[in-house]
């Protein structure tokens, strides 16, 4: 299912109302993220607390016999520690010990200053954190923890900016989170329970502060069971159906009516849990309100399209591509009427990915099906269906994210509009890192060797590493760190799991190598490689004369240059496969990756995913098409070419041109003409030259890596890649109109309107009615912000116009093209001049 945008959203798609009533929450969660890392400074280990004073104050134990409530009352003040998480603020830090397993709340309260929470394992790693989860500016967390030892940190967020302030702690056993059990389920007699939603509430175990309530029931015989829950005021349930001892089952958001919640399943005899939870958490206070549970055996026959399961691979990094896949299926005992259709949709930050409605017919929704878009998503009894694409996204912004698998199931009656009857979605949360995780690795630059690792903390801040294997405090240059980053990130992104990359394992590659030199992984370089083997391929058909004698390109011809450049694409993939699978076996932890290594590894795998993966599978296509009865036309031939456009075909490919001029080739007229006559002549001759063309854009991809390694501008690492250093940044230019009007008094006002649409007054801003003939007179000066951009000015003429201009700030005198004001001109009626392009003060 590639990309598709809102003018491409098909007729009876999912309407993203549902999909947006979740957003918000995410949304908010996210902008509240934000202004928390705002507030923070640099981030080191709490063990970096070595001052006596600093040191944790010891609370004892939680006696879980008593339940007993450990409470604490301190004040911030000038004399504390800083917290180690937040910046400008002030913190102490408390030790508790856990005697076993148990669900913990911990409270921090002030009615004079912002509270913030941190929950550390006792090496002073974090646990979890909160600012506002409590009332007003009040922090809870809440949290299931193992028997152990605790670190609390008690901070009020930028407290050096404020006074100081008092606080309270509280620690507790959460005691009313045991599961209620609801007894046996039998058919004809359904479980029901009534609960509330408060900030009261335990937490949820699946989903973060989020309140919930807990149920058990048993089910004495293999049965089709409903559970539904349902919040009549307003609220948002989620369900989650977990195994007796808590083992996720199945969850649902909103499979009931309206944005209520169902889980129906064959379910086998046995002991269930039911988290009956919310879908906003304790910020969101109108998700708080009452339910009502309902477990009953269903008994009647019917259609129910889930949304079974979506799959994000791990780690997803800011500016790498990712692929989601995803299931979905027919969990009920009828099958879908022939009146009915579903749609699905893939929707999150950045992806809107509906399908085409798919129709009940045969081997479409039949009962009990489910069907997958890929094996990453697949269970046992799930099948492939030819309408469920994967989604290929990349999310550009780190920290928190989601995306969210929608099925929404319509009927059509004859002559009617099609209505919409179900809906089941299904959304699925993660983290985006800001740069590549990777453990500890060796490699070499120069004949000095590093370790390198890059670790990321739980709202994806990575924080990378380099250290010199000899003199670990060193301190390294710009250049060698640079360079010892980007080999790990070679080592660890591109060589590891090189082989099960999608376009190198697609590759077919059978016969005798032809080496190839590749000078760097950039897009001039890229494009120069490919001009000289086109430019070769192309002068040995018979095209020049062919064309010289205005003789038509035959389609046949086409066909061999593409497949002479395939077999040549192909004979240096095994050249190229070849080497890496040397490096392969040469790397490991005892050989250090080199500098050398990783840069022409990188320089290589470029050429070959982006120049000759296309070309080699554009020949297999045509050798296809060669050999298929019906040709071009061949149903088998048609899915390989709709699968080469979704793998290499892009919106905007480069022109055939730039290729042979990076390769300086002296006969591009009659090339150019060429290439024109093959497009007409066999189309899936442009398809495979637009694809190559796509691939030849990598500089973009090489700067993303650049960036998710943390590495600033080196000018060795520039000089290698063949990438300038970014232009100074210039400053736009503003562009403006005069606007004049004709006061009661005979005098002309001038205003001034920038493109945006604010208008400026200058203080003194008028032509009086008696100034003089051909005389320019100037207002005083446009401000915009507390920035001079220039002044209007204007005069009168003999004829009874008025001329109008602009001056910039260095004094230059501006002609709009449209600045002459009639001599008839009516009162109080506002004149605009034409454009006038005005320099910023400090570009001019």
């Amino acid at each position: 299912m590639p990309y598709v945008s809102d003018k491409d959203s098909k007729a009876g798609s999912i309407s993203l109302q549902r999909v947006c009533a979740r957003a918000v929450p995410i949304t908010l969660g996210i902008i509240a993220l934000a202004v928390a890392m705002f507030t923070w400074g640099e981030a080191g280990p709490a063990s970096a607390q070595t001052d006596a004073d600093c040191e944790a104050t010891d609370l004892g134990a939680i006696d879980f016999e008593t339940d007993n409530r450990i409470e604490v009352n301190g004040r911030w003040t000038s004399d504390d520690c800083d917290s180690e998480f937040l910046s400008q603020s002030y913190a102490k830090n408390y030790k508790f010990d856990l005697p076993g397993p148990s669900q913990v709340r911990i409270e921090l309260s002030s009615s004079e200053g912002d509270a913030y929470l941190h929950l550390l394992n006792e090496d002073g790693g974090r646990i979890s954190h909160d600012d506002d989860s409590g009332p007003g500016l009040n922090a809870r967390i809440e949290a299931n923890l193992e028997a152990g030892t605790y670190i609390v940190e008690a901070a009020q967020a930028s407290g050096r900016l404020r006074a100081a302030a008092g606080f309270t702690l509280t620690l507790q056993r959460s005691t009313n989170c045991d599961a209620i059990d609801l007894g046996a389920l039998v058919a004809g007699s359904p479980l029901t329970a009534e609960g509330e939603w408060t900030v009261e509430s335990c937490g949820a175990r699946f989903r973060d502060d989020t309140p919930s309530n807990t149920y058990r029931f048993q089910l004495l015989e293999e049965s089709a069971v409903r559970i539904e829950l349902v919040a009549p005021d307003g609220g948002d349930p989620f369900l989650y159906l977990l195994t007796g001892d808590g083992a996720y089952i199945y969850s649902d958001d909103d499979s009931a009516a309206g944005r209520n919640s169902m889980i129906e399943n064959d379910l086998p005899a046995g002991t269930y849990l039911i988290e009956a939870t919310t879908y906003g958490d304790r910020e969101h206070g109108h998700e708080l309100t009452e339910f009502t549970l309902t477990i009953d055996v269903v008994d009647e026959d019917r259609f129910l399209l889930k949304a079974e399961d979506v799959f994000v691979p791990e780690p997803v990094v800011a500016g790498q591509p990712v692929t989601i896949h995803y299931r979905v299926g027919n969990a009920g005992r009828m099958d879908l009427p022939g009146t009915h259709s579903a749609a699905i949709g893939i929707y999150g930050r950045g992806i809107y990915s509906p399908s085409e409605n798919i129709p009940a017919s045969e081997g479409n929704w039949e009962a009990g099906a489910s069907y997958h878009s890929d094996a990453a998503a697949a269970i046992p009894t799930s099948v492939t269906h030819e309408d469920l694409k994967p989604v290929t996204v990349t999310f550009n912004r780190p920290g928190d994210s989601y995306v969210f698998l929608g099925i929404a199931t319509y009927e059509q009656q004859e002559g009617e509009e099609a209505e919409e009857v179900a809906f089941s979605g299904l959304f699925k949360e993660f983290v985006v890192l800001d740069g590549f995780a990777f453990d500890p690795v060796k490699v070499r630059v120069d004949g000095l060797e590093y370790e390198v690792s890059a670790v990321a903390d739980e709202e994806g801040k990575v924080t990378a590493s380099v250290t010199s294997a000899i003199t670990p405090d060193a301190e390294l240059s710009l250049d060698a760190r640079a360079e010892a980053l980007y080999t790990a990130g070679v080592r660890t992104q591109k060589l590891e799991g090189l082989f099960d990359r999608p376009i190198v394992d697609g590759l077919s590659i059978d016969g005798d190598g032809e080496a190839t030199s590749v000078a760097n992984p950039s897009s001039k370089n890229l494009m120069m490689l490919f001009g000289r083997q086109y430019a070769t391929a192309l002068r040995e058909t018979e095209l020049r004369t062919n064309l010289r004698e205005h003789v038509s390109v035959n389609p046949q011809e086409v066909e061999d240059l593409l497949v002479a450049m395939s077999e040549t694409a192909s004979a240096r993939a095994v050249s190229m496969v070849s080497t890496w699978k040397g490096l392969d076996a040469r790397v490991g932890d005892a050989s250090p990756m080199t500098f050398t290594d990783a840069f022409a590894l990188h320089s290589q795998l470029s050429y070959t995913e982006k120049v000759l993966a296309p070309l080699v599978a554009a020949g297999e296509i045509v050798e296809a098409a060669r050999e298929a009865e019906t040709g071009w036309e061949d149903e088998e031939v048609q899915s390989m070419m709709e699968d080469f456009e979704d793998t290499f075909s892009c919106r905007n490919p480069a022109s055939i041109a730039i290729p042979l001029r990076r390769a300086n080739i002296l006969d591009l007229p009659w090339m150019l003409t060429a290439d024109t006559e093959m497009r007409a002549a066999l189309p899936f001759y442009e398809t495979a030259a637009d694809a190559v063309l796509c691939g030849n854009w990598a500089d973009n991809e090489n700067e993303q890596f650049f960036e998710n390694l943390f590495i600033d501008e080196a000018a060795s690492m520039l000089q290698m890649f063949d990438i300038a250093p970014p232009p100074t940044p210039t400053v736009a230019p503003y562009r403006l109109r005069v606007l004049s009007r004709l006061v009661e008094d005979g005098r002309i006002e001038h205003w001034v309107e920038l493109s945006s649409g604010e208008q400026i007054m200058p203080e003194s801003r008028h032509l009086p009615a008696d100034a003089t003939v051909d005389e320019w007179v100037q207002s005083s000066d446009v401000i915009v912000g507390e920035e001079t951009i220039g002044k209007i000015q204007s005069r009168r003429l003999e004829d009874g116009r008025v001329e109008v201009g602009y001056v910039t700030v260095s004094g230059r005198a501006v002609e709009p093209n449209v600045r002459y004001l009639p001599s008839d001109m009516p009162e109080d009626v506002w004149f605009r001049s034409s454009n006038v392009t005005a320099p910023r003060s400090d570009s001019s």
